[in-house]
């Protein structure tokens, strides 16, 4: 019985702040949409990215360890 009444109070408070409830949709909406967007520009990048270094050759790119020198002569 517990259960039905709290739902009944859930219904209530839904039926009272309809504009609130909106607004949380509307936020709940528009957040998903930005996750699912940003998701998508970030694997596209990510595809291109890998296509114009694999044109290049992987023989091409050597990353060694070390300092970055600011005037760009000696150690």
């Amino acid at each position: 019985m517990r259960l039905f009444k709290a739902f009944k109070m859930a219904l209530l408070g839904i039926w009272s702040n309809k504009f609130r409830v909106l607004l949380s949709i509307f936020g709940v909406v528009i957040g998903v949409f930005a996750v699912i967007a940003l998701s998508a520009i970030s694997l596209g990048v990510k595809d291109t990215v890998m296509k114009q270094m694999g044109g290049l050759g992987a023989e091409q790119i050597m990353v060694m360890p070390g300092r970055v020198l600011k005037d760009g002569g000696g150690v």
